[in-house]
């Protein structure tokens, strides 16, 4: 097979002629590549697992970039898997090209975060280039049914609006890689051997040419592209140490296109953001030089305002500023906490053994939440579960939206507190733990709100958006709860600690460290439908619906392949069949299985719990994530280690094992 980049042939082998055109040979007549052209022409579709291997091959620059005179670069293209039928999931393939010989200049391997972003650029490149050729759309004739045309089309996944690793496309030491698939084509069960050539010997190597040679690309965008990131993931490494939950960059893009598209909007409907001046700070970054914008100190922040205003879409673009975004996003300096996680209640969901007994006590019936295991949970206990699921995977910024909010766990009025005595309200909502959480653990929060004013009474700081520009109103909101009683009446109202008699609720203490105890086993063919629906845990489908921070179908593809080697004990966890009891020295908590979980993904990549297998289509998750997909597995079970965790809430995660070759670079605040 060969194309416009040049030629394949077989390990040892002679390049060939072949592909609609010719196009360049590497030399040699009758290579390979042309003897599968002319001789599985019409075989049996099973003729296709000849060409599983490595073939080598010539790419040069698009025209553009004198891909005429410019003397080729080699690279290695690879069938790791052939279907088996027309009908089955596409063929697996990857290409390798040497980043040095391909004219990647060096820096872009100096540290993981400009790893990640070269790779992701390139993985945009690449499927640009496919999409203009048109080769990402399946043949078509013969008047289509059994006997039709089908299949043909290489694909490469899609990036979303943020820089995020990948299988698709990764830089690992020199080693540029991308992987796709190709639907090898056929009639019926008859080899298309002609369009196969076409496709993998005249088409592929122009890709590889377009996408995965500097001097094809634009030089400045990809510099641009890693830079951005690189300030990304300064900017938001500065928030902590400078006693920051959050930085909103002046200017930003916040609205979105639409509910069905995360591009930014366009047109004089897009308001650019603007801070409030007390809340202004100013930052320098490694590349973007000084950045002003709106700083958000840790501690408890609510966003209010009437309706439509624009809170909701803040938040949103505060749930993501944990990933780093694209040029032109119009959020690329709005930045979060690396361990913020999104909040909502679930009604529905199961919960396995979680101590929600802070926000919930005196079920009826005697019933225990200190332990509390339903595979029903309502929109109180689900949102309960949640924070102390996400405290104990390491949350120390919890975002939370009374619109996505069990009404109950956020408040209850003065009212409702006279008509329900406290002794028969097993809830103590909310508002009155968010400071606890604050001033004993280190917990922020940052919620919104457009009609609960008693949270005037735990807040830090209040931002008031008026047509999407926000103010501080933090005095106004405090001036408005004095005018009304005060603080006090409004903790004793809501339960919280200066309730007279309160509902009994115990204090808030750190969650039980819990251990994985089996039932997550994949029961027959496990099927990611989309990114928030799985299919295959024992017949009952995985809902990750209310798990906001996920972007990327990729993520959840990673997130299966990692249940699958909990199932097997392959994290420490207990294995599929183990029984017995749960002991502290054999079971390791949740909060170590996450951790060995990165620690893999920092070593070995995002395949890591797959090796071998060349996926293409894997996407790192965090390990929120992570933990929010295990806690949901329906037939999963955990058991108390009864033990507290060992790591305070609000404290970092293990966290990266990942040592950069050079110094990394950091960011600087200009006002201090």
């Amino acid at each position: 097979m060969s194309g416009y980049g040049g030629g394949y042939g077989g390990r040892g082998g002679g390049g060939g002629g072949g592909g609609r055109g010719g196009g360049r040979g590497g030399g040699g007549g009758r290579g390979r590549g042309a003897y599968y052209k002319a001789n599985i022409e019409g075989a049996p579709y099973p003729a296709y697992k000849q060409i599983l291997g490595s073939w080598e091959g010539v790419a040069r620059p698009a025209p553009a970039a004198g891909g005429a005179t410019s003397a080729g670069v080699p690279f290695t293209f690879t069938v790791d898997h052939v279907q088996g039928d027309a009908y089955a999931a596409p063929s697996r393939c990857h290409v390798t090209v040497d980043a040095g010989a391909a004219g990647f200049p060096p820096s872009l391997a100096v540290n993981h975060t400009r790893r990640v972003a070269a790779a992701d650029f390139v993985c945009r490149r690449f499927h640009d280039a496919v999409s203009a050729k048109g080769i990402d759309r399946a043949m078509s004739g013969g008047g289509g049914g059994w006997h039709g045309a089908k299949g043909g089309d290489l694909r490469i996944e899609q990036c979303s609006q943020h820089i995020l690793e990948r299988t698709a496309c990764s830089l690992r030491g020199s080693t540029l890689e991308a992987r796709f698939t190709v639907a090898l084509p056929a009639r019926g069960r008859s080899v298309c051997g002609k369009y196969a050539a076409e496709v993998i010997g005249l088409h592929l190597p122009d890709v590889v040419g377009r996408a995965m040679i500097h001097a094809s690309l634009d030089a400045a965008s990809l510099k641009s592209h890693v830079q951005s990131a690189e300030d990304q993931e300064c900017l938001r490494a500065a928030l902590g140490p400078a006693g920051l939950a959050a930085f909103v960059r002046e200017g930003a893009i916040l609205p979105r296109a639409s509910g069905a598209s995360d591009a930014p909007m366009e047109g004089s409907s897009a308001v650019p953001f603007r801070s409030p001046a007390s809340l202004r700070r100013t930052v320098r970054l490694p590349h973007a030089g000084a950045v002003t914008g709106m700083a958000v100190p840790r501690g408890v922040t609510l966003i209010c305002g009437g309706g439509f205003h624009g809170k909701s879409t803040l938040l949103q673009a505060l749930q993501v500023g944990v990933y780093n975004h694209v040029p032109g996003d119009g959020r690329e300096l709005v930045a979060s906490s690396s361990n913020a996680v999104k909040i909502r209640a679930e009604d529905g969901r199961s919960v396995s053994s979680v101590d929600i007994g802070a926000f919930i006590q005196n079920l009826p019936g005697g019933r225990s939440t200190a332990d509390f295991s339903t595979a029903d949970a309502s929109g109180s206990t689900s949102q309960a579960a949640n924070i102390v699921e996400s405290l104990e995977a390491g949350a120390d910024l919890l975002l939370i939206d009374e619109d996505s909010s069990a009404t109950n766990f956020m408040i209850r009025d003065a009212r409702m507190a006279r008509l329900i005595a406290p002794d028969k309200e097993p809830i103590t909502p909310f508002i009155a733990r968010a400071r606890e959480l604050w001033e004993r653990f280190g917990v922020s929060t940052i919620v919104v709100v457009g009609g609960a004013g008693d949270y005037f009474a735990v807040a830090d700081l209040v931002i008031a958006i008026d047509e999407y520009v926000p103010a501080d109103a933090t005095a106004r909101a405090k001036a408005i709860i004095e005018e009304t009683g005060g603080a006090a009446a409004v903790l004793s109202d809501a339960g919280g600690r200066s309730a007279a008699g309160g509902s009994g609720a115990k204090p808030l203490a750190l969650p039980t460290n819990r251990s994985p105890a089996g039932g997550f086993a994949l029961e027959g063919k496990t099927h990611v439908r989309d990114m928030h629906r799985v299919t295959g845990f024992e017949s009952l489908a995985l809902d990750l619906t209310g798990v906001e921070q996920l972007v990327e179908i990729g993520q959840t593809r990673a997130i299966v392949e990692v249940l699958s080697v909990l199932t097997a004990g392959g994290l420490g966890a207990t294995p599929r069949g183990a029984g017995g009891a749960s002991s502290r020295s054999s079971s390791p908590s949740m909060s170590e299985v996450l951790d060995t979980a990165e620690r893999m993904l920092d070593e070995r990549g995002v395949d890591a719990f797959k090796p071998g297998w060349f996926h293409n289509g894997l996407t790192r998750p965090r390990r929120f994530e992570l933990a929010a997909a295990v806690n949901r597995v329906r037939s999963g079970r955990f058991k108390q280690l009864g033990v507290p965790s060992e790591r305070a809430a609000g404290a970092a995660p293990a966290g990266s094992t990942l040592t950069p070759a050079t110094p990394a670079p950091v960011a600087v605040w200009l006002d201090e």
